[in-house]
């Protein structure tokens, strides 16, 4: 039986050269752009305020959060909202409820759950949230004191 996966193609010499040659870098914001924090929306629970403050809070001297990000920061608290009262229902209906039928089936509220903690997985890697995507992140580079460039 063959092995699995891709042939490895040998690479000639020279190309490798050139691969080691080509740098990826990604666009970095203005030296003097600086960490705008989003305004906060109305109608927020107390519990999605304050994990709106503390998201800024850790992500303002990162020097990555910007105004632009109101959006997305947004979205990532209504869903920490959905999977607490979907928590909250798990918690005092349990796991399994009763069907139409009569028999037990897995609760809706699950899905829910699943789904919130989906987004929000998705929403705080956009954020910078988890230490895998902080470890990608590109920040920019503060100027010396004693530029002339200021």
């Amino acid at each position: 039986m063959g092995e699995r996966g891709r042939v490895a193609i040998p690479v000639p010499d020279n190309v490798r050269d050139i691969r080691k040659d080509i740098t990826h870098s990604e666009p970095k914001p203005p030296l003097r752009a600086r960490s705008k924090r989003p305004t906060m929306p109305r109608g927020l629970t107390d519990a999605q305020k304050s994990l709106w403050r503390r998201v800024c809070d850790e992500l303002e001297p990162l020097g990555i959060l910007a105004s632009l990000d109101r959006e997305v920061l947004e979205s990532y608290v209504m869903m920490f909202r959905a999977r607490g009262e979907a928590w909250a229902e798990l918690r005092d209906g349990g796991f399994l409820v009763v069907g139409q039928k009569g028999g037990r089936v897995k609760s809706p509220a699950w899905q829910v759950f699943r789904e919130a903690v989906n987004v929000m997985e998705v929403l705080g890697r956009q954020l910078a949230l988890s230490p895998a995507a902080r470890l990608r992140l590109v920040v920019p580079e503060e100027l010396p004191d004693d530029s002339d460039l200021d």
